[in-house]
C-alpha cells in the first residue's frame, strides 16, 4: 500500500510538471511555434511522418536534439496538436488535429488568416462523421456481440457465410483486434 501511494505521488509530480511546462511553452509561442503549425496546416493537414517533422525543424530551426525535443515532442506532441496514429515500418504516421490548431491559432492570428484554414475545420469534421460510420458498421457489432456471446472465432465466420457476408477468419480475427484496441481507448 506504501509503495503503490508513493508511486501515485510521484506520478503526480512528475505529470504536474510536465503539463506546467507544456502550459508554459503553448502559452506564449514564438514565431517559431506559430510557423510551424502554419507549415501543418498548409503542407500536410491531415497526417503527417514523424520524420517529416523532424526534418522541417532541423531545417528551419536547428539540428540540436533539444530543438528537436523543444518543437516536436514538448510543443507539438504534448500539446496535443498531433497525436500518433500508428507506427509504419521505423517511422510513425501523425494525425493532424486541426480544429486544436486552428483553436489554438484564433488568439495569435487575424481573422483574414484564419479564414484561409477554415475548410480544413469543416474537412476534419466530415472525416470524422466517415470514421463513425466505418467504427458501427453492422458486421462489426455483429462480430462483437457473438464474441461477447462465446462464439470463436470459426463459428463467427460461418454465421457470416450464412447472411451473405464472406469473410476469412483472418478478418474475423483482425476486426476482433480492432475492436479490443478501441476499448482500451
Amino acid at each position: 500500500v506504501e509503495v503503490m501511494l508513493a508511486c501515485r505521488e510521484y506520478l503526480k509530480k512528475v505529470n504536474t510538471k510536465d503539463s506546467k511546462e507544456v502550459e508554459r511553452i503553448t502559452s506564449k509561442p514564438s514565431k517559431r511555434h506559430l510557423k510551424l503549425l502554419m507549415w501543418l496546416l498548409d503542407d500536410r493537414p491531415n497526417q503527417v511522418l514523424y520524420s517529416e517533422v523532424v526534418n522541417y525543424v532541423r531545417r528551419n530551426f536547428g539540428l540540436d536534439r533539444r530543438t528537436i525535443k523543444k518543437y516536436v515532442h514538448d510543443f507539438l506532441i504534448n500539446g496535443g496538436f498531433v497525436k500518433h496514429q500508428r507506427t509504419v515500418r521505423d517511422d510513425s504516421i501523425l494525425k493532424v488535429r486541426v480544429t486544436r490548431i486552428l483553436d489554438y491559432l484564433s488568439s495569435y492570428l487575424s481573422k483574414e488568416e484564419l479564414e484561409r484554414y477554415e475548410y480544413l475545420r469543416e474537412l476534419e469534421e466530415a472525416e470524422k462523421v466517415v470514421e463513425e460510420k466505418k467504427s458501427n458498421s453492422p458486421i462489426k457489432e455483429f462480430i462483437a456481440e457473438r464474441y461477447e456471446a462465446g462464439d470463436s472465432i470459426e463459428e463467427i465466420k460461418d454465421r457470416l457465410e450464412v447472411s451473405g457476408a464472406d469473410l476469412t477468419k483472418k478478418t474475423v480475427r483482425n476486426i476482433l483486434r480492432k475492436i479490443k484496441a478501441e476499448e482500451v481507448f
